[in-house]
């Protein structure tokens, strides 16, 4: 054991290494900075004082005490090797850059004056957090209150576990910021919760697994939520964007989806399958909040061209409270199995039946655009299942 409670100066290319037993930090002069590298490979490192490490590289061991962990504006912590690390009792504050290389990390509650201190991680909003590990869990702890907070950018690189399963963060996240998740057909796994108010952008097909989702942030990309093996449910309040914002792309969620107050983003540069997003549920959907709909310019639909960007394998029910679209677009619903939403070009002066009331009644005005039964003299359009059926006035 090394109790230090005073000042800590390494001159010019000085460095720590710990390998072992205990250095205790107690500055009496507040919080202490380290801008040579500061390196753990076993044994505990303890600090009652805040504690910036400019350069840390941490093997194996533990940290504890009542201070902050910091890696600041332009530092950089590494953690690699398989050896245990745990995080006990201490907040780590990241301004920098955090490269997650290999083992996993332990977040652990600590006991300071006799009151329990949960552990946790804050990636501040300049704080990029990149998580690369191999082991089939980066992130793990026993307690609930122990917790990933995210207001900057986190990069989940989810598809490196060598017996290819699951590769999972066992702590709640709290999502303020971005967070990325990459990797051809990974399967990442949040078992305990996310607070999804930020961003949650799939990559590369990805696949990520929680017990619930509620989202009040952005859910964007390519890939799949898994909710519970199915059993779970989106609440969304927020956004998504399948593919993301001028990309084309499919989301796929697994479970059931309330849509009741969200908005969803959809992309259309064509009329045959991968020229527009796709969002798919394989449960049960309720439909409400807005639809948001977007055309490039050098796209010339002509009439009766549908997009089905909005699919479900459960029931379907409700209608878009508010359908920003193209113009002469309407929005077709439950025009054929397993579809929710279709979008339907009917030109300038075509009646276009869109099923929004139900029951597929051509007698209902509700049924069709502008909720006007069509007349004798009406160009209509029928959009249903893979065809779209024109009746132009005369014929």
């Amino acid at each position: 054991v090394v109790d230090i409670l005073g000042n800590f100066d390494i001159a010019n290319t000085g460095y720590v290494n710990i390998y072992g037993g205990q250095l205790n930090l107690a500055s009496t002069s507040g919080s202490l900075t380290f801008n040579n590298p500061f390196n753990i490979s076993d044994g505990t490192l303890n600090a009652s004082n805040d504690v910036t490490f400019k350069h840390l590289l941490w093997n194996g061991g533990n940290i504890t005490g009542s201070g902050k962990l910091i890696t600041p504006l332009g530092g950089i912590a590494t953690l690699d090797s398989t050896g245990s690390k745990q995080l006990i009792g201490k907040t780590w504050e990241n301004q920098g850059t955090i490269n997650f290389l290999n083992g996993t990390l332990y977040l652990e509650s600590g006991y300071y004056a006799s009151q329990e201190t949960p552990s946790a991680i804050r990636n501040l909003t300049s704080g990029i957090y990149n998580i690369s590990t191999p082991a089939y869990a980066p992130l793990y702890t026993e307690y609930a209150n122990n917790t990933l907070f995210n207001d900057g950018t986190i990069n989940w690189q989810a598809n490196l576990n060598p017996d290819n399963s699951s590769h999972l963060i066992g702590v709640p996240v709290i999502n303020n910021g971005v967070l990325n998740i990459f990797g051809s057909n990974a399967f990442a796994k949040i078992t305990t919760s996310l607070q999804q108010n930020g961003t949650l952008a799939l990559h590369d097909n990805a696949s990520l697994w929680l017990p619930n989702l509620t989202n009040t942030g952005t859910i964007s990309g390519v890939g799949s939520i898994n909710l519970a093996d199915g059993y779970g449910k989106l609440i969304n309040t927020g956004v998504i964007s399948p593919g993301g914002d001028g990309i084309i792309g499919n989301l796929n969620l697994i479970g059931d989806a309330d849509h009741s107050n969200g908005l969803l983003k959809i992309d259309v540069q064509g009329n045959t399958s991968g020229t527009y997003d796709l969002f798919h549920v394989s449960g049960n959907l309720t439909l409400g909040g807005t639809l948001a709909t977007n055309l490039p310019a050098n796209y010339a639909p002509t009439i009766g061209d549908f997009a089905p960007f909005l699919t479900q394998d459960g029931q379907s029910s409700g209608t878009f409270a508010q359908a920003l679209t193209p113009p002469d677009f309407v929005v077709g619903y439950r025009l054929a199995a397993g579809e929710s939403s279709r979008l339907i070009y009917g030109g300038t002066s075509t009646r276009v039946f869109t099923n929004a009331y139900g029951g597929l009644n051509w007698e209902n005005p509700g049924n069709w655009s502008g909720n006007i039964l069509p007349r004798s003299t009406d160009d209509v359009l029928i959009s249903s299942a893979g065809n779209a059926y024109a009746v132009t006035h005369g014929s």
